[in-house]
């Protein structure tokens, strides 16, 4: 921040290479800084100066050099899901619940685009995730940043979801944002799903798709019912489910690269 970098500046740490050779000891103390900002600046300096994908000082500390470790923090799933939600803030709706089922023992890929296709319809596609849910019970639910953790907890209030169904469907969630920043630093100027999904070679069908975009095009739809619009969201929202899907096992690989088994 400009308000850090005032301090770096007064170090003569004002390039990436001089911040990658810092010691996380001498900036800690900082106002504005304290050990772990010290200790995550450095490290992603050093990643950006080499340009490869490191642990952060937390993994190097504090994840143990195994396997179920790993597991625990990422599980690896015969079954697995990933999901991703799209919705209308203005509208006060959530619209569709993308879930793409990753079947490793079978070899399948299939995805699920629960789309309420008209504003009325989001109670219905809400039970359909349930369902969806409920069919691979021992999935892990793979998802990126919070936002769908809490929507499903908004809409299962909502719609007066039983406690007994939601806990433990809520328990299953596994943030691949969360776990990505919590263990790594890599060579990218941005932790927003696009960004770490394009380093790590995936890419979305449509260049310009994004969120905003999500919501014009349904809007479009509600208006023309052009399903063109409602084709180019569903191909948008697929992509970021198998994004989040390839920063997920990418992760995976990174971290068993790290700590090979014993």
């Amino acid at each position: 921040t400009p308000t850090r970098y005032v301090y770096l500046e007064q170090l003569q740490l004002t390039t990436v290479e001089a911040l990658a050779a810092a010691s996380p000891h001498r900036l800690s103390d900082l106002p504005g800084f304290g050990p772990h900002v010290a200790q995550k600046l450095v490290r992603q300096a050093q990643a950006t100066h080499t340009q490869q994908a490191m642990l952060t000082f937390d993994a190097v500390q504090h994840l143990p050099p195994s396997a179920g470790e790993i597991d625990r923090l990422l599980p690896m799933e015969s079954v697995e899901l990933y999901f991703d939600i799209e919705a209308a803030p203005e509208r006060e709706l959530i619209y569709l619940h993308g879930v793409l089922v990753v079947d490793r023992q079978s070899q399948t890929e299939t995805f699920h685009a629960l789309l309420a296709e008209q504003p009325d319809g989001e109670e219905s596609i809400w039970h359909q995730f349930l369902q969806i849910a409920h069919q691979y019970p021992d999935a892990p639910i793979f998802h990126f940043c919070p936002y769908e953790l809490q929507t499903v907890k908004k809409l299962a209030h909502a719609y007066n979801t039983p406690l007994e169904i939601v806990q433990p469907l809520l328990e299953r969630f596994v943030d691949v944002h969360e776990r990505t920043v919590q263990l790594t630093a890599l060579p990218i100027e941005s932790y927003a799903l696009k960004a770490i999904a394009r380093w790590v070679g995936f890419d979305w069908r449509d260049e310009g798709a994004n969120g905003a975009q999500s919501i014009y095009w349904y809007d479009q739809w509600l208006e023309t019912g052009d399903r063109t619009f409602i084709d180019t969201i569903l191909r948008y929202n697929e992509d970021d489910c198998r994004a989040t899907w390839r920063v997920k096992d990418w992760l995976v690989e990174f971290l068993q690269a790290q700590y090979p088994p014993r």
